[in-house]
């Protein structure tokens, strides 16, 4: 079972059941991870439902819901970064061509295979 599955099971976001789970003494490594039947057990008799949470509990909760929100909100007002607009006049970056070569007719290919016959190396 994902720790994903048995945060939906009871009520919370995975992050946020993770927390709780630490804060009880139970080791939980991370949303995504995978937890064997005992463990979810222990998850399920230490940290109650969310619409029954009380106590030391329910202070825990309220802070990591507020520290995911202002992660949330300092994502959000982060700067994207944009490129900086080109000065006017400037050329826009040049880009390379790919051209075909040109095909040769009959007679220049004919040519062609002529010359390197009659360019023969001296040594030999």
């Amino acid at each position: 079972m994902r720790v994903s599955e048995l945060a939906k099971e009871l009520g919370y976001k995975a992050a946020e059941l993770v927390e709780l789970a630490k804060a009880k003494g139970i080791k939980v490594e991370d949303a995504r991870a995978n937890i064997d039947a005992r463990l979810a057990a222990a998850v399920r008799a230490q940290v109650p439902h969310r619409s029954k949470l009380s106590g030391p509990l329910m202070d825990i909760y309220s802070r990591v819901v507020t520290e995911e929100a202002a992660r949330a909100a300092a994502k959000a007002a982060e700067p994207k970064v944009e490129k900086a607009p080109r000065p006017e006049g400037a050329e826009p970056p040049k880009t390379k061509r790919i051209t075909k070569k040109k095909e040769l007719t009959p007679a220049e290919a004919a040519a062609a295979a002529a010359k390197p016959a009659a360019k023969q190396d001296p040594k030999a």
